[in-house]
């Protein structure tokens, strides 16, 4: 499974509209700045990620997945002739790029997106919207513990592409099925009493000085 953090950590906290912002921020600083302001980039996202440091163990598993590809990757660069500084400044890039998405994915809960969209909900289109949201990432959700559960049934035979292949499409398919059950589980979700919290607080706050910061990196 996909690592979480504490439902009561700084980041868990935070707005989820801001953190979306500085996903999409700082995604495009990570591709477009030059080297010199990438190294700033990552200490700096470094030194914020210690205002919550469980999100390094979530910061490595992340690396670690993407492990098979950065390696197959320099390989085939440097064997068609790329040069070393120019595969690891992308690999930087790429590192970089995991962080934010570590961020998001392991401070994200259903019930907080749905508290900060909890003033918007009269609005048909925007209830329309979270509704396929959360039935989308409920599907996810059972689809992953589906898939987690098989694998860890018959674990020694998860090195096999075949059978790791037929477990994805039973665990499509099993949860397919179940359609009903998520559209109702769903709509449980969506029915429960959810208050928006205050914007004004010091979880928004670090967000907004380190969503400006990186702003700043991109004018530099």
């Amino acid at each position: 499974m996909f690592c979480r953090l504490n439902p009561e950590s700084f980041f868990v906290r935070q707005n989820t509209w801001v953190k979306l912002c500085i996903l999409i921020i700082g995604s495009v600083a990570a591709l477009a700045v030059t080297v010199k302001i990438l190294i700033v980039l990552l200490t700096l996202t470094l030194v914020y990620f210690l205002i919550t440091p469980a999100i390094y163990r979530c910061l490595l598993q992340g690396i670690r997945m993407l492990l098979p590809f950065m390696a197959a990757y320099s390989l085939t660069a440097i064997i068609l002739g790329e040069t070393i500084d120019r595969v690891g400044v992308l690999l930087l890039r790429i590192s970089i790029l995991v962080f934010f998405v570590t961020y998001i994915s392991s401070s994200f809960y259903i019930s907080r997106f749905l508290e900060d969209t909890h003033s918007g909900k009269s609005s048909k289109q925007l209830k329309t919207a979270v509704f396929y949201a959360v039935a989308t990432l409920t599907y996810i959700k059972k689809f992953m513990r589906y898939f987690s559960d098989t694998a860890r049934n018959s674990i020694q035979n998860i090195a096999d592409n075949q059978t790791i292949t037929s477990k994805i499409i039973d665990a499509i398919h099993t949860n397919w099925e179940q359609r009903k059950e998520i559209e109702t589980e769903t709509e449980k979700t969506l029915a429960r009493d959810y208050q928006k919290p205050a914007f004004l607080t010091k979880y928004n706050l670090g967000a907004c000085i380190y969503l400006t910061l990186l702003i700043l990196s991109l004018a530099v």
